[in-house]
């Protein structure tokens, strides 16, 4: 089965840097941390996620772009590439010295990172799972969005987020790079490539009587992921794009 990865693609040759792969909040009213469970273990087993640092390093993006979706609930989700049953085993946790405290995933895969007192410096995120089963991504959705499509505004602070996770894991040439294009999510020469709510054939952006449809190019070739304009300042962050599903076999 092809990866779910959504990922930057630089078209240039200046840079390469890939990225792995709810209920409404008002942006005034702060959202509750999640219940934080702490049992004194040795911290052993469990495959690497991210390290800790660097999934906070996003949290704290989710908290700085709020503004592109000021009512949305911002979590993360994590993506099995071999179908959902992965996600009823699943289990992760941060292991930070001797301390692990789990992480609560929901049915979907979908998770609130609890910000720890004093994580050690080298804290990770781990898995019960092979880390290269699962994909981790953002995950932003503003109520009110159909299912069946996605806001322009949500998947620009994915894209931040992406940014701010992977930071720490580019090597210097790559940060200069994304630099030079103008930035990961805002550079005309960078894309995005979202991942789609299920296969599609298909991509229009829609904002008031303006529509346009996007190229078959800005569709990734398993109809799984796509192109989302996050860079374009033409399309407001209430910019709905809707799609056209491939037929789902009988």
């Amino acid at each position: 089965m092809p990866s779910t990865k959504p990922y930057l693609r630089l078209v240039t040759m200046l840079a390469c840097a890939c990225w792995s792969m709810s209920a409404p909040c008002h942006a005034t009213e702060p959202e509750p941390e999640p219940d934080v469970q702490r049992v004194i273990v040795r911290a052993t087993g469990g495959a690497p996620l991210r390290s800790y640092q660097q999934m906070l390093d996003g949290l704290n993006a989710f908290e700085k772009y709020q503004s592109h979706a000021p009512d949305s609930r911002r979590r993360f989700q994590l993506v099995p590439l071999q179908g959902r049953a992965a996600l009823k085993t699943i289990r992760l946790s941060i292991a930070s010295g001797d301390e692990i405290t789990p992480v609560a995933v929901d049915a979907d895969g979908r998770f609130d990172l609890p910000r720890l007192d004093h994580p050690e410096p080298d804290a990770q995120l781990k898995l019960s799972l092979r880390s290269d089963s699962v994909r981790w991504r953002p995950y932003v959705r503003t109520p009110g969005v159909p299912a069946d499509q996605l806001r322009l505004g949500d998947l620009r602070i994915e894209c931040r987020v992406f940014d701010a996770v992977d930071e720490r894991s580019m090597s210097f040439t790559q940060r200069m790079g994304l630099s030079l294009l103008g930035g990961a999510c805002v550079g005309s020469r960078v894309d995005f490539w979202a991942l789609a709510p299920a296969r599609i054939d298909g991509v229009t952006l829609v904002h008031g009587n303006r529509r346009v449809a996007l190229p078959q190019t800005a569709i990734g070739r398993n109809g799984e992921t796509f192109i989302a304009p996050v860079n374009d300042a033409g399309w407001p962050d209430d910019t709905r794009i809707e799609f056209s599903f491939v037929p789902v076999a009988p």
